[in-house]
């Protein structure tokens, strides 16, 4: 869903718009992954991620600028 989000152009400022900090946060996690496996286990990371920031009400007041980019496995993803 972060990817379909970019895709459609999501920050328009509305009560569920998704922070501009974040989405260059998103950005910047992507260009690091090299291939399409990384891409999936990031994909499947940041959602966790920002899920986790929606569901507990913090998705704007998190500064995601500064936010660590999140380790990923490398090999399949492992259950949690």
């Amino acid at each position: 869903a972060v990817v379909e989000h970019e895709e459609r152009g999501g920050c328009g400022g509305g009560p569920g718009s998704m922070p501009l900090t974040m989405n260059e946060w998103v950005t910047k996690c992507f260009k690091l992954c090299p291939t399409e496996t990384k891409r999936t286990l990031m994909s499947s990371r940041l959602q966790e991620i920002i899920t986790g920031a929606i569901k507990g009400g913090r998705l704007a007041s998190i500064d995601w600028g500064t936010m660590p980019i999140p380790d990923i496995p490398l090999g399949h993803p492992s259950p949690t």
